[in-house]
């Protein structure tokens, strides 16, 4: 560990005889730093592996090894800790290495000395300066912790997966609190292997559990590494939870699908055998069932098709700035020309632009069309509103006096939970609608209306 800030850098002597302290220590002094003594390159060895210290110097020739097997050894558990090895004459150090370099004793005047070892420690610090700014700015989420699995440094990535607001919120704490309890005991021995052991580990792939309770599914890279003169572990975390999460939808859809296919056919091929075999009174109302069901299957098939273009896509990378009160206003016009009885109202229609992706559309056209078809009164009534929420949102509210939404379909717009099952027999057109607001990050809700009918609001970050 490093000498934090504000206080004296501390400088470890290996001085077996005394002779390095009295031509040193006035001019370490003045430099600004502090001293600690050694007579043994054994003593070294262990304080420096377990105390706060800045920067070695050591005399070469030492009586239980030379400076290069110092060296060597200090590597182990430092392995970018300033080094200056003083020799006698001008011989060569082997294995230096970075962070290290050695002058003459007795040709060496204290301040040069001094001064040699200054350059090497403030080398350190930019060096860790250029570590942090790379972690900055990587886009994969870069976590470094300490032996105990807490953080003490961190990218913005990070933040981002975990759902926090900065990077306080995870600073010191403990990633393990952080991992899913089933992935938890992997992740301990994973830190252990690091850190202890110096072996690097991964890809694993693990669940995160942020603090909102939601599940994050990652693949995580983990190696030893030294910061701030400390052995820690460094981790790099790819985050598969847009992926995983739409293989899943994917099958879902796939499972849903066939069932629904199966079932609409087997009553199509059911009515056109009736009207083959002669055995309808009305050959007319069969002919419209068969057409009704047709009409069901390929609008199945078009929710289907948009429903899968938004799961394969990266959506985060799509977001726009869309002009809410013009979308609303050309659903409700075209909802009025589509359906002349309908009775729709905008009492408010305030201007506002989103942050969403662009098929934001879709999602309320869908919402007006599903108030109006499935309404069981003799004249539908649909009232849309666009309003402020909050600074920083705005909603898009739609109210029918319809039949209100069935529990079941409702729970589709509920975006705290997966959509892990469709009911047999429902359509597609809300899963549509979850889909759009979700991946624009905004939220959806659906009421009761009174005295009958239901009321969704869509709920979005201004742009």
């Amino acid at each position: 560990m490093k000498s934090s800030p504000g206080e004296e850098p501390q400088v470890l002597l290996v001085d077996p005889d005394g002779r390095l302290e009295t031509h040193l220590s006035d001019a370490l002094t003045s430099a600004g730093f502090g001293t600690l003594t050694v007579t043994s390159a054994a003593e070294c060895i262990a304080l420096v592996k377990e105390s706060a210290v800045d920067g070695v110097i050591s005399r070469h020739g030492l009586p239980e090894m030379d400076g290069s097997t110092l060296l060597r050894s200090i590597r182990v558990s430092k392995p970018y800790l300033p080094v200056l090895l003083l020799s006698p004459t001008n011989e060569s150090v082997q294995g230096r290495g970075p962070s290290t370099v050695s002058a003459v004793f007795d040709e060496t005047t204290p301040e040069a000395i001094v001064s040699e070892l200054s350059g090497l420690m403030d080398e350190e610090v930019e060096g860790h300066q250029r570590y942090k700014h790379l972690i900055e700015m990587s886009p994969a989420p870069i976590n470094i912790f300490d032996r105990d699995g807490r953080s003490v440094w961190c990218n913005d990535a990070v933040v981002e997966m975990f759902g926090l607001s900065d990077r306080e919120e995870f600073l010191g704490r403990s990633i393990l609190e952080m991992i899913h309890p089933d992935d938890r005991e992997r992740a301990q021995e994973e830190i252990l292997s690091v850190i202890e052991e110096k072996e690097s580990v991964g890809p694993t792939r693990m669940r995160l559990r942020r603090d909102d309770g939601s599940v994050r599914y990652i693949r995580v890279s983990t190696a030893i590494g030294e910061y701030l003169g400390t052995d820690i572990g460094q981790a790099i975390a790819i985050d598969e939870t847009s992926r995983i999460e739409r293989e899943r939808q994917l099958k879902v859809l796939d499972n849903w699908l066939r069932h629904n296919i199966r079932n609409k056919m087997a009553i199509i091929r059911g009515l056109a055998e009736d009207i083959q075999a002669d055995r309808v009174d009305d050959v007319a109302e069969s002919a419209r069932k068969i057409q009704e069901h047709t009409d069901t299957l390929v609008q199945q098939a078009d929710h289907e098709r948009r429903i899968i273009q938004l799961l394969e896509t990266d959506r985060k990378q799509t977001h726009v700035t869309v002009a809410v009160d013009d979308i609303v206003a050309k659903v409700i016009n075209d909802a009025r020309e589509d359906y002349p009885a309908a009775n729709i109202t905008v009492p408010t229609m305030e201007s506002f632009h989103a942050d969403a992706i662009a098929e934001l559309d879709i999602a309320v056209r869908e919402l007006v069309e599903n108030a109006i078809i499935h309404n069981d009164t003799e004249v539908p009534e649909v009232m849309i509103e666009v309003e402020d929420a909050t600074p920083e949102n705005c909603v898009i509210r739609i109210t029918d006096n319809g039949p209100g939404i069935p529990e079941i379909e409702q729970s589709y717009l509920q975006l705290d939970k997966e959509i892990d099952e469709l009911q047999h027999g429902s359509g597609l057109g809300l899963v549509l609608v979850y889909w759009v607001v979700r991946l624009s990050e905004g939220t959806i809700t659906a009421t009761d209306n009174d005295p009958r009918g239901s009321v969704v609001t869509i709920n979005l970050q201004k742009g």
